[in-house]
């Protein structure tokens, strides 16, 4: 039997694993991410100066189509990249690692062609630019 998550469910969902728990980070992939992989199976961002940067949510809201959504409440900004910089970086991720090569990705995004910055380029999710859902 199939079930399905009400209202009330998506938003306790929401708050439980982006809002009321520990620190959750967002990180920068140069590979595909999928919902299998962890962060041992993705190819992270290695410029000299990235770092996995702290993100917070706002509170879940009805999107006007009975979907609940939620997103990143204030600006977050990658460092400076460094003048080695050369990688085309195609997904953002969500972690509650801050340095960790192992443990659970809780969401992604795909970037479309990617981002690729130069030496001296900053990256940044403008607030309300990371968007996640639950239907």
């Amino acid at each position: 039997m199939a079930g399905s998550l009400t209202n009330a469910g998506e938003t306790l969902a929401l708050n439980k694993v982006f809002r009321d728990n520990d620190d959750i980070y967002v990180g920068l992939a140069t590979s595909t991410i999928n919902e299998t992989d962890d962060l041992a199976t993705i190819v992270e961002e290695d410029d000299a100066n990235y770092i996995r940067e702290l993100i917070t949510f706002t509170s879940p809201v009805d999107d006007g189509t009975g979907s609940f959504k939620i997103e990143n409440d204030v600006l977050v900004e990658f460092p400076v990249f460094s003048d080695d910089a050369d990688n085309n970086i195609t997904y953002a991720f969500i972690t509650k690692e801050f340095t960790a090569t192992s443990g659970d990705i809780i969401a992604f995004a795909d970037l479309g062609s990617g981002k690729q910055p130069g030496a001296g380029g900053k990256l940044y999710i403008p607030a309300g630019g990371l968007e996640i859902t639950l239907d």
